[in-house]
């Protein structure tokens, strides 16, 4: 059978004769390509990065890295460490930190002997003969090794040594030395670890079975090798000894007295479930394997001192104690005389402290020796000991080991193992390390209170964490209207905020994650409204009592105090006594050691220390018509101002003559149009000039004969720039007028009203601009001559839109440009972030101007900011990190989310063994929610909460639409088995407009099973409880839930997500399920092949943005991986197919999306580079851990995979930049495109690109062509066409920035 029909043929149509089979085979063709076209997976890799490290501290360590005279202090945490001084102000400073460790360190402890009798106060004393002591000469001395190394044990066995020292450059850098463990990594040494008091041995042990034993090096040989640069060695031999059971506790006793070279090993081993105790002791230079030739039976236990949580050794008769979890307590001698001896001590155990968590007794979790002399020691001892739930007690040993204990404080925290204790000012000062919350520092000076000297980082585990983003899936965009908003609008908004939940008991609370500089408040004052301006400076001008001065410059007039020289007390200065000008506002002020000179609108004030001059400016300008001076500028004796006389701006430039007290006129510019800001420099006079609506910058030649003003049209300079993008910054026409200038090292930064900062490179020639959007109100720039370091270039401030900015130049490489022409070098912008250490709750002050300060330190930089109506000054510290904001919840958090219809966090909390609901307000951090019952009348808990034991497992935000309406409400699901829908009002109770949150029960139901999670659809809930899910729907008629279905998992499932019609099911041991809900019975369309046992997934749009079939679904499991999904939607009953995988650091606790960037940073982040967007509004994928680490995630194209994952593979070959990890034999292009290998460790890419260290990773032929070609196939070789004319040496150096710029696109912080 034929058909005619008319088909398309070279452009014209023409009719044909076709059969039925080439009709049906043309058909099922294009069927197939269309099906085969459906079927495609997408394919790319991801890249992860660890924004945020953990703050869980395992040990803290006082160790004297660099010399007997600092009191440094060593934080140890999973993979970094910290090392602090605790300096004579009683501020805990870093002053180093490694995080190159790449594994986790599993022990820790001191190797090294230090005393008090010598450090270097003019105290004398006995030195020990023989281990680390510290040597007779002074310790001032740097060319002498330290008294103490600080000794890691890493989770591979290798045991690590390192100490402190000064660098070529002056900074302080780490010296390691690294001892490979000669047992196999199976066997989990450095579980248990022990140095000998006089640190000439080394104990190492595994929970079970093996023991070695180190002979260390004494200090004598290690000083002489470092002076003569010759490699250290710490450890000169080892010995093995394999132990028959579980080893308890491994401990170095103290020798006694009159043999003090004597080395005593306790090992305490639990064989059948009854404890022994063996010992060995030995003398020095005894052969070790004839010590422990035989294993030795040891002495059994009593019952009562079984499995003792600690053993602290005393300096008293080879004494120690053992305390039980029963806290039974038994003070042991004779160790070396037969078969030890306990004999029971009474220790006062106080009841439970109102911060313990937990049913039983509270523990003795750790113990401390302070620093004491070593004639004081010999024959007496004392300890600390710490409960956890606060409480901490003061012993004393005798001569007979005979124990006194003393009540000392109950702190308000609840102390881990990390417990230590530093000497400062004659006095103990003890560092409580938390588990459970903030740690603390406090002062233990004898027979007073006890000071608290700071706070320490809170150590609790993370819970859950939240966003302020509105949006919750990938296909939710920013606008409500229905549109993707434009980068403008993205740019424009304010970035979102990260919270978490953490902590235990009664110490949990809400942290705001916050990165930047920390500026913490010395002083605080309320001044008054309409603050402009402040100046701080020395007191030598006004003939008052030392101190320093304090100019605020109000809207008409400008006040004056006076502060003592410890900024304690202030006083008002009398106007008719002091050679300010107060009646008019201040335009501009400098000071000098030898003259101050003040601008005003009517006059200039020259003073000095024993001189005033006042010079009006209708004498000196002499315009004789009214004219204004609306701004001015001094730098080194002269003076720039701006002066409105008539329809015309001019600007006007002074001198001073010191001499005379005189000012002397030097030029007068006419300026075309309005002058809206203006600075002066050694060279120029640079004013922001506002003409035909346009902002211009004029500069003004000081000469003799100045050539006329230059006028540079900024929108003009700004398009005609290299890498500028009006469709990412924004069009340069919209630019409002200038409303500051800062001239410093040849760089240009101007603020405009409009929000924007303009970086200008140079006025020398032609002008590179670069322009940056930080906010919609004015943009106000501020510097200062002595606010800068000598490794960086010019810093200043931007106050905008409340916040605090600071922006540091920093000289680095830039790759060449798509012209062919240098990038202006990249400035380092970070917000400052105002912080109260006795107010961690605070939120940050919104700060309307800010200047630094002549009070500087080597560490610190004074800033003095104006909040509203206060001011403040505060001490800002110039290396970024993280600035926790810390709201406490009174109880553990469970669960957290962020409403935008109430505009509050609604965390889930456990208080008193019951659960609740807070409505937490995330700018004030006050619980804005009152329970009540269906009457509106106050209740303690809503129906369904409240109930002993329960804890909510499930908390979600439910839109439920029925005929047009639309209700919000809130869903809980509990372990007791509770579902409740929540639903809110949000009320006005107070004169001041603060809103109160009042929630009720609106609808509850009951399982029998635990409700672990529950999320809403348009017209229904779905939840699963136990391993069933379930679908209800609302009947509002009925005002109850109805049951639909239910389908049976083979484990709960913990996360559900809809998605193309179908439920997303992440279940705690089967991964990832797809189920079909379909009209009556579900069934199970996906299943993830790999099962794991899953925490938590979220859906990111994938390469093909926009289409919901090409969506990739993120799985992160208990083990530390997670693995890319992608669902054949279009193919029942087939398996999900992994993409790629990724083993991480800590094991991710949950997923959310954000828009955290600042404004700032924004313009820098546009898609480029083979970065698939993970939304359709360009939010970041972050991850928060348990340690509370965050994480970052990103979708890569595959060249720019293979090229990444290229150098990541070269940098673990590098002993350099992996130390303690790297792998010999690994080639850097050894990559499949499956599995692990699709994933790029961000981590390890940092280290390349701090060091710079790509060139020397590139030192084979065969490495630096297959590079080559990895970069040349880039977005088919557009980013390397410039560089291909040049000779090989130069295009291979334009190749590798390149991958420099690549890797800090990637590496870009999210917050």
């Amino acid at each position: 059978m034929a058909f005619q029909t008319s088909v398309l043929r070279d452009g014209a149509w023409v009719t044909e004769t076709v059969d039925l089979q080439t009709l049906l085979k043309a058909n099922n063709s294009a069927k197939e390509a269309k099906k085969a076209h459906q079927l495609i997976a997408p394919i790319c890799g991801i890249l992860s990065q660890t924004v945020i490290d953990s703050q869980l501290v395992n040990f803290i360590l006082p160790v004297r890295l660099r010399s007997r005279r600092h009191n440094d202090v060593a934080f140890i945490k999973d993979r970094s460490i910290q090392i602090f001084e605790l300096q004579e102000d009683s501020r805990l400073v870093e002053i180093a930190a490694k995080n190159d460790f790449g594994i986790r360190i599993r022990n820790a402890a001191v190797f090294g002997t230090f005393n008090i009798n010598d450090n270097g106060h003019g105290q004398e004393g006995g030195l020990p003969k023989f281990g680390w002591s510290s040597p007779p000469t002074l310790t001032g001395n740097t060319s002498q090794l330290p008294p103490q190394q600080l000794l890691l044990v890493l989770e591979s066995g290798m045991c690590v040594f390192l100490f402190l020292e000064k660098g070529p450059d002056g900074t302080l850098e780490f010296r390691t030395h690294l001892y490979r463990n000669p047992m196999p990594k199976s066997l989990y040494m450095g579980f248990h670890l022990a140095v000998d008091p006089s640190s000439r041995y080394m104990a190492s042990a595994s929970h079970q079975e093996h023991l070695i034993i180190f002979e260390l090096d004494s200090y004598e040989d290690q000083n002489s090798r470092y002076l003569r640069k010759a490699p250290l060695t710490p450890i000169r031999y080892w010995c093995p000894r394999s132990i028959q059971g579980v080893i308890h506790k491994v401990v170095f006793l103290h020798p006694n007295p009159e043999h003090p070279n004597h080395v005593i090993l306790l090992i305490i081993v639990v064989k059948n479930g009854k404890s022994w105790m063996v010992i060995y002791d030995w003398e020095p230079g005894e052969n070790l394997r004839s010590v422990f030739e035989k294993e030795k039976r040891g002495y059994r236990m009593p019952p009562e001192t079984q499995m003792p949580l600690l053993v602290i050794p005393l300096t008293v008769r080879s004494a120690f104690v053992t305390i039980s979890a029963d806290n039974y307590t038994a003070v042991w001698t004779g160790a070396l005389h037969g078969s030890p001896t306990p004999e029971e001590m009474v220790l006062k155990n106080p009841p439970p402290t109102n911060i313990h968590y937990g049913k039983n007794a509270p523990l003795w979790t750790a113990w401390l020796r302070p620093l004491r002399l070593s004639p004081y020691l010999k024959e007496k001892d004392c300890i600390y000991l710490a409960r956890e739930d606060g409480v901490v007690v003061y012993i004393d040993a005798d001569g007979d080991a005979e124990l006194i204990v003393h009540e000392m404080a109950t702190f308000n925290c609840n102390i881990s193992s990390a417990f230590a204790c530093v000497f400062h000012e004659c006095t103990d000062a003890l560092l409580v390390g938390s588990d459970s919350g903030p740690g603390e520092v406090w002062k233990v000076p004898p027979r007073q209170e006890l000071p608290q000297l700071s706070i320490l980082p809170a150590g609790a585990p993370t819970i859950d964490f939240v966003t302020t983003d509105e949006s919750r899936s990938w296909r939710q965009a920013a606008s409500s209207v229905g549109r993707h908003p434009k980068n403008q609008e993205l740019q424009a908004r304010r970035p979102d905020r990260i919270f978490t939940a953490s902590g235990c008991g009664t110490k949990g609370a809400i942290a705001e994650y916050r990165y930047g500089l920390k500026a913490e408040v010395e002083l605080e004052f309320e001044y008054g409204p309409g603050i402009k301006h402040a100046w701080l400076f020395p007191s030598r001008f006004d003939g008052s009592s030392p101190g320093f001065d304090l100019l605020i410059s109000l809207p008409d007039t400008t006040g004056a105090l006076h502060f003592d020289e410890g900024l304690e007390e202030a006083s008002h200065l009398d106007p008719n006594l002091v050679p300010y000008e107060l009646l008019s506002t201040t335009l501009a002020l400098e000071y000098t050691d030898s003259l101050l000179v003040q601008i005003t609108p009517a006059s200039v004030v020259l003073a000095t220390h024993d001189r005033r001059a006042k010079f009006s400016f209708d004498d000196i300008l002499k315009h004789g018509t009214r004219f204004t001076v609306s701004d001015a500028s001094i730098l080194n004796g002269s003076i720039a101002c701006s002066v409105y006389v008539g329809s015309r701006y001019h600007i006007a430039v002074f001198s001073i003559d010191l001499a005379h007290l005189s000012l002397v006129p030097q030029q007068t510019f006419e300026v075309d149009g309005e002058v809206s800001c203006l600075t002066i420099t050694d060279e120029y006079v640079v004013a922001g000039v506002w003409k035909d609506d346009k902002a211009f910058l004029a500069t003004c030649v000081r000469s003799p004969s100045p050539p006329p003003i230059q006028m540079r049209d900024i929108p003009a300079l700004l398009a005609s720039s290299d890498g500028f993008d009006a469709h990412r910054q924004g069009s340069p026409d919209a630019l409002e007028p200038i409303a500051s200038i800062v001239y410093v090292n040849d760089s240009i930064f101007l603020g405009t009203r409009s929000g924007e900062v303009v970086t200008l490179s140079s006025l020398h020639g032609d002008l590179t601009a670069d322009i940056q959007k930080f906010g919609m109100t004015t943009a106000y720039i501020t510097s200062h001559r002595n606010f800068q370091t000598l490794d960086a270039g010019p810093t200043v401030l931007v106050c905008c839109d409340g916040r605090l900015v600071h922006i540091q130049q920093k000289f680095s490489h830039r790759p060449l440009t798509d012209s062919g022409s240098r990038a202006p070098g990249r400035f380092q912008t970070h917000q400052i972030f105002p912080l109260d250490e006795g107010n961690l709750g605070a939120p940050a002050d919104e700060v309307n101007f800010a200047v630094a300060v002549d009070l500087v330190s080597a560490d610190f930089q004074h800033v003095l900011m104006a909040s509203g109506p206060k001011l403040l000054l505060t001490k800002l510290n110039l290396k970024p990190g993280l600035v926790h904001r810390r709201i406490s919840v009174s109880g553990a958090p469970t669960r957290i989310m962020y409403s935008p219809k109430l505009r509050c966090l609604v965390t889930a909390v456990n208080w008193d063994g019951k659960a609740t609901l807070r409505f937490i307000d995330p700018d004030t951090g006050e619980d804005l929610g009152q329970p009540v019952d269906k009457h509106k009348n106050p209740i303690e808990f809503i129906s369904g909460l409240g109930k002993s034991g329960d804890t909510v497992y499930g908390l979600e935000e439910w839109k439920y639409e029925k005929d047009g309406s639309v209700w919000e409400y809130i869903l809980v699901s509990t372990r007791l088995g509770r579902l409740i829908v929540v639903d809110t009002e949000k009320i006005s109770v107070r004169e001041d407009g603060r809103k109160r949150i009042n929630y009720w029960a609106r609808f509850t139901h009951k399982e029998d099973a635990p409700i672990y999670s529950v999320i809403g659809g348009e017209e229904g809930l779905i939840y699963c409880a136990g391993s069933t899910l379930y679908w209800f729907i609302l009947d509002t008629e009925a005002k109850k839930l109805k049951r639909l279905k239910s389908f049976n998992l083979a484990s709960p499932a913990t996360s559900l997500q809809m998605a193309n019609g179908k439920l997303m099911a992440l279940t705690s041991r089967d991964s990832l399920l797809v189920v079909d809900p379909g009209d009556n019975s579900p069934s199970l369309c996906h299943a993830d092949p790999k099962p794991r046992n899953a925490t938590h997934m979220i859906e990111l749009a994938g390469p093909r943005l926009g289409d919901p079939l090409s969506t990739i679904t993120l799985v992160a499991d208990r083990d530390s991986g997670i693995g890319g999904m992608w669902v054949p939607w279009q193919s029942p009953q087939k398996d999900c197919l992994p993409l790629f995988e990724a083993d991480l650091a800590a094991s991710v606790r949950r997923f959310r999306r954000g828009r955290a960037r600042p404004p700032w940073e924004r313009s820098s982040h546009q898609q480029k580079y083979g970065r698939f967007l993970s939304t359709l509004d360009d939010a970041d994928i972050m991850s928060v851990s348990l340690d509370g680490s965050l994480r970052h995630f990103t979708l890569l194209e595959m060249n720019y995979w293979r090229l990444l994952r290229f150098i990541q593979n070269l940098v673990q070959t590098s002993v350099d930049l992996c130390p303690f990890t790297h792998f010999g034999a690994l080639e850097p292009f050894d990559f499949k495109m499956e599995g692990l290998d699709m994933h790029v460790d961000g981590d390890l890419l940092r280290r390349c690109l701090e060091t710079r260290g790509l060139e020397r990773l590139l030192g084979k032929p065969i490495h630096v062509e297959a590079f080559m070609e990895l970069v040349d196939s880039l977005d088919n070789g557009k980013h390397a066409a410039s560089a291909r004319s040049a000779d090989d040496a130069e295009k291979f150096r334009s190749y590798v920035l390149l991958a420099y710029d690549i890797m800090e696109y990637f590496l870009q912080r999210p917050l």
